[in-house]
């Protein structure tokens, strides 16, 4: 059964986090506001996509007074609107590939993090990858791997609620 859209939409930390993130990073004048223009940048930035129909409605809704700027609560809001038609399970999985470096991987290794970081630009040593490795495992020792199972990943990411609503 499809996740039930009607339901207001819960964000996770990490997902509130990405939605500030790209908000801050088109707010460069740290006026507490972006155009329009910078909206939809940010909106895909994070993977979204509206038509120029959907985004005009978005924008009305979020703006009535059509002023030209989001506030962030505004765009915390249409964004907030996107989560809920949003598979959860599926994001999970699309970011575990994409942490993960080869096709079918099993889980992300300390090499995983490494190569991503590198690819990010992220200058973080040893230490610091495998503390966050251990982080992510809650330092998990009795598996004695020192890397996270696709399924320990969605446990992360996707909290019970959500994952029963996806495969009910």
């Amino acid at each position: 059964m499809a996740r039930n859209r009607d339901k207001e939409a819960t964000l996770l930390d990490w997902q509130q986090d990405e939605i500030r993130e790209a908000f801050n990073l088109f707010d460069a004048d740290a006026t507490g506001e972006i155009s329009y223009r910078d909206a939809r940048a940010a909106m895909r930035a994070l993977d979204y996509s509206p038509s120029k129909l959907e985004l005009r409605s978005l924008l009305e809704d979020a703006d009535p007074k059509q002023t030209g700027y989001l506030n962030f609560d505004a765009f915390k809001g249409i964004m907030t609107k996107h989560a809920a038609t949003v598979d959860p399970k599926a994001e999970a999985d699309k970011i575990f590939a994409m942490l993960t470096s080869s096709a079918g991987s099993k889980a992300i290794t300390y090499h995983n993090l490494r190569d991503v970081a590198r690819e990010l630009g992220e200058s973080m040593g040893d230490q610091e990858l495998t503390k966050m490795l251990q982080a992510l495992t809650q330092g998990d020792s009795s598996r004695g791997r020192g890397d996270l199972s696709r399924d320990d990943f969605g446990k992360i990411m996707v909290p019970k609620a959500d994952l029963h609503d996806v495969d009910d």
